[in-house]
């Protein structure tokens, strides 16, 4: 349910612009050509925005990953309106054919979530694609390949301390690494990438990363004995103490 809503916002917008604009476009009928176009154009690119909604709530993105693609999708709203508005002053300006402004914002405000939400997924997409070339030089176990993809999601620093967490575990000489421990060497050695007080990266370690590897498949975590143990592929430890 978490994850169903940024990418419910995202449909929800689109349908909405979409529904305005053809609704416009149905009871202001010009000549049949350019008319039919703009409808072909608008229910195309409506379609699409909600088909692309439909997949990212069932995508592997991570509930970080889809709400920073919201956010981009509502930057290419707000941007496509801010240039349309300063177009449409120009026309003002210039004393010539004005389009009608509420079909001209509808329009633009639903071709620039098209692009905000095109961008955001590529954008999101590219450290994956980074992360793959990384394994073109030599044959690597396809499972270590995986537990690692496992890994990115969000932000820099989030892929980062997801990252720096399981190459701590992976590299540990024991068979559990107790969690206070991993903690306060998070803390004194990853400077700038996780908080300098203990308490604040346990937080962050029982919170936000350790279940998100736990679900991925690459820690079991023991709340009882406050443990932690790496269950990857051991092909993939090698690579992991190097951060793409």
């Amino acid at each position: 349910m978490v994850r169903s809503v940024p990418a419910g916002f995202i449909g929800l917008i689109g349908a909405i612009l979409g529904a305005l604009a053809i609704g416009f476009l149905l009871t202001h009928r010009e000549s049949a050509v350019w008319w039919q176009a703009e409808l072909i154009v608008v229910a195309a690119v409506s379609v699409a925005i909600v088909f692309g909604a439909y997949r990212l709530a069932g995508s592997s993105y991570d509930t970080t990953d889809l709400w920073v693609i919201l956010a981009w999708s509502v930057a290419g709203i707000v941007g496509a309106d801010l240039i349309g508005g300063g177009l449409y002053l120009h026309q003002l300006t210039e004393r010539v054919n004005l389009a009608d402004p509420a079909f001209f914002f509808e329009y633009l405000s639903l071709l620039g979530l098209a692009i905000g939400l095109a961008f955001g997924i590529s954008r999101r997409s590219r450290i994956r694609r980074e992360l793959e070339s990384v394994f073109d030089e030599e044959p690597v176990d396809p499972d270590a390949i995986r537990t690692l993809l496992t890994l990115l999601g969000g932000d820099g620093r989030t892929l980062r301390r997801r990252w720096d967490v399981a190459a701590a575990i992976a590299e540990t000489t024991t068979l559990a690494l107790p969690i206070p421990a991993l903690a306060h060497r998070l803390a004194v050695e990853e400077m700038g990438v996780f908080p300098d007080d203990e308490t604040d990266v346990e937080t962050l370690l029982y919170e936000e990363i350790l279940p998100t590897l736990a679900e991925n498949g690459v820690v079991d975590v023991d709340y009882d004995t406050e443990t932690v143990e790496y269950v990857g592929p051991e092909a993939a430890v090698d690579h992991l103490a190097t951060p793409s």
